[in-house]
């Protein structure tokens, strides 16, 4: 992530995937939305340890570009998205993201950031259903079908105060085939059989809550007192006992020193069941997660 943090949040939170899925908000969904065609080949960015997809839509002022992030296989993805309309001051907004036709909206509250100096809302995850990120404890859902994929069109961001915008993606079927066709390449930058991983019995999955892995104390202070916050992307090698071999930082905002940081931390403390193959024997495996480093009141 190359995007500059602006503000996170006033609560600290050393808690992993801490994103919140939040009902719809009934008070932004009155204003109707600004239709934005797409005025840009979607572009697929082979990151060393994510695979980015990215278009822009409208122009000049109301343009607004898209950043889907996928940093492990499966259906759901990173939503990030920048333009000025996103310029949404201090406050923590409420941004409601409905895919369709016929998939229902679904709330969060984002971090807010900025693409160079354009404005940007980052981390929202879900699916082309608008589903929420499943956890490592509950079964997950149904993966999504390609006719599936192909049959979202549109996607629609409202956002406090701001007209809501309709992004005419077009058939998702051609990107997200090229979405996964990236990951399995990348899985296998990793060590690793992308038909292995896909086939799994049981993934690598945390002995203990990974929350536990970071605490308050752990907050570097001059961090603190400089009131610097941050977003860290990392993943996990886990072989077959269950131990950490590994940490890979795929992606973190600034400033840098919270990366290594939070692999040092999170590998001394992290502890696994390991993976299992369909066999049911153990296999090395990955984990994928990210920190939010913020500044208690």
């Amino acid at each position: 992530m190359g995007a500059k943090i602006n503000r996170i949040g006033r609560a600290l939170t050393l808690s992993v995937g801490a994103f919140s899925f939040l009902a719809s908000t009934p008070a932004l969904a009155a204003k109707q939305p600004q239709q934005l065609a797409r005025s840009s080949k979607w572009l697929m960015d082979y990151d060393k340890d994510a695979c980015r997809l990215a278009a822009a839509f409208g122009a000049d002022h109301d343009s607004v570009t898209v950043f889907f992030s996928r940093f492990e296989p499966g259906d759901s993805f990173f939503l990030d998205v920048a333009g000025e309309r996103f310029n949404l001051g201090p406050v923590e907004p409420k941004v409601t993201v409905e895919f369709g036709p016929g998939y229902a909206p679904q709330a969060f509250t984002p971090t807010l950031g900025a693409n160079g100096k354009t404005p940007m809302l980052l981390g929202l995850r879900l699916d082309l259903m608008g589903r929420s990120e499943s956890t490592r404890t509950k079964e997950d859902p149904p993966p999504l079908t390609p006719d599936q994929e192909a049959a979202v069109t549109y996607v629609v961001i409202r956002s406090p105060g701001r007209t809501p915008a309709r992004l005419e993606l077009g058939s998702m079927r051609a990107p997200m085939r090229a979405m996964r066709a990236c990951m399995d390449d990348l899985v296998r930058t990793w060590g690793l059989d992308p038909t292995v991983q896909a086939s799994l019995s049981r993934r690598a999955t945390p002995l203990r809550s990974p929350g536990e892995w970071l605490r308050s104390a752990d907050y570097p202070g001059p961090m603190m007192f400089k009131g610097n916050q941050a977003l860290v992307q990392f993943r996990l090698e886990v072989d077959e006992l269950g131990a950490v071999t590994n940490c890979h930082i795929q992606g973190h905002t600034k400033p840098e020193g919270f990366a290594d940081l939070t692999c040092k931390l999170i590998i001394k403390r992290a502890k696994f069941q390991p993976a299992l193959d369909a066999a049911g024997k153990p296999a090395k495996s990955y984990y994928v997660n990210r920190v939010h480093w913020l500044i208690p009141d």
